[in-house]
């Protein structure tokens, strides 16, 4: 029996990366999970896969969280499999690096779209149907924190996440519903693997650990946050990027 093995938790863009690692943790740790995929159903499905393996429930939706009908059609889903969920991971997001001057409407568009306006309506779901005292994870990104040239919109959009995490805890906290906000650092993940390789070694070289964070670390803090020890804990954002200072 794990600690979540009541527990039903939701995982946006869960079929690989950070969202995959998350996903698979907290089916170890008992959960029943909802896998949400966009576009890589394969991925959903191994992700769903290693989650039953570790001996808890798993389901998969497709969805495209910038689309509010379909965060209203992931958390529908999850109430015709699980019931109401515990556990919400708001993980869907897409990166962008632009310089100022190539700066377009339509990257805008994807990457606010996503990251803030799918976390939002993600977050009016849960306020809608998660149960009195669950928990509610973004996943932020240390771009915010410390500013990378041709990050402008990324790092925008991350940081009003942020905005979203602290006024959601603070209103949802009546219920007893904590929400926090994890930030990594570069992560070796399929989107970060494109950052070119002269960026991502020092980031590596920088941590005491003499390397780049895995989604199992990132989903280690989660695992963390949604746990029972963690009641003490809402409205933080938490850096978890191995002390390299990015």
């Amino acid at each position: 029996m794990g600690i979540l093995s009541d527990k039903v938790a939701i995982v946006t863009g869960s079929s690989s990366g950070i969202g995959r690692g998350i996903a698979e943790r907290l089916g170890r740790d008992g959960a029943s999970v909802l896998v949400n995929y966009h576009s890589d159903k394969a991925g959903a499905e191994e992700t769903a896969a290693a989650i039953r393996s570790s001996g808890s429930k798993a389901e998969i939706v497709q969805g495209d969280m910038r689309h509010h009908v379909d965060t209203e059609t992931l958390f529908a889903a999850c109430l015709s499999a699980f019931g109401r969920p515990d556990i919400l991971v708001n993980n869907a997001g897409i990166g962008a690096m632009q310089p100022l001057a190539e700066t377009d409407e339509e990257t805008f568009e994807q990457v606010f779209g996503l990251n803030c306006r799918g976390t939002l309506f993600c977050l009016k779901q849960a306020a809608l149907h998660l149960k009195d005292e669950g928990r509610v994870v973004n996943i932020g990104s240390s771009s915010a924190t410390y500013p990378w040239p041709n990050t402008a919109m990324y790092a925008a959009s991350k940081a009003a996440v942020r905005s979203m995490t602290e006024v959601a805890a603070a209103e949802l906290g009546a219920r007893r519903i904590n929400v926090n906000m994890v930030i990594p650092g570069i992560t070796d993940t399929p989107m970060s693997r494109k950052i070119p390789e002269e960026a991502r070694k020092p980031v590596a070289e920088a941590s005491p650990w003499k390397r780049l964070g895995t989604p199992e670390d990132i989903a280690a803090v989660v695992a963390f946050l949604v746990g029972p020890d963690a009641l003490w804990v809402t409205g933080q954002a938490i850096l978890a990027n191995g002390g390299s200072g990015h």
